[in-house]
């Protein structure tokens, strides 16, 4: 956790952050069941957001038909490119169109310009969602809002677009 600003924990605190959730909302005794999603992330955090997902199963298996985790290749900036911020409109629409995509789209508010709801390509989040005929959220790239867009937890106050990290300690 030392390096955070340089990478280096930030998988390890997603992970940490999402366990703690899971807990917490199994303690509560609530058995979330809001609508299907699917997240779309890049390359390099997908295998991090699939071992969330597998540990959010574990404890809500009846979710398991009604989440997915999608990568999305860096065609505009090249494979190499693997980061969710460097996810374009334009190839997250080329990818997901003939996708059977859940009830939202899920995304990480990396994927937009600071402060607005455009990707790096100037396509829109209108743009996306006209598109690909599903409602988009985005969300805080963190533990806590993973696991509820996972379990489809969601409000008016849920869709953070703008929002900053929060660490937990």
């Amino acid at each position: 956790y030392l390096q955070f600003e340089n990478g280096v924990g930030m998988g390890r605190l997603l992970y940490e952050d999402s366990r703690r959730r899971i807990e917490e909302i199994r303690e509560s005794g609530e058995r979330p069941d809001g609508p299907s999603a699917t997240f779309a992330t890049g390359m390099l955090s997908k295998a991090l957001l699939e071992r969330v997902r597998e540990m959010m199963l574990e404890a809500f298996p009846y979710r398991k038909d009604k989440t997915e985790i999608v990568g999305i290749r860096n065609d505009f900036f090249g494979p190499m490119v693997t980061v969710a911020g460097l996810v374009t409109g334009q190839d997250l629409i080329a990818q997901l169109k003939d996708h059977p995509l859940k009830d939202l789209l899920v995304l990480p508010n990396v994927m937009f310009r600071s402060g607005e709801e455009v990707f790096l390509d100037d396509v829109s989040r209108t743009d996306a969602e006209e598109a690909l005929k599903v409602p988009v959220k985005v969300i805080i790239p963190d533990g806590h809002h993973m696991v509820d867009a996972l379990l489809g937890l969601f409000d008016e106050a849920s869709d953070f677009r703008h929002g900053e990290y929060e660490l937990k300690e």
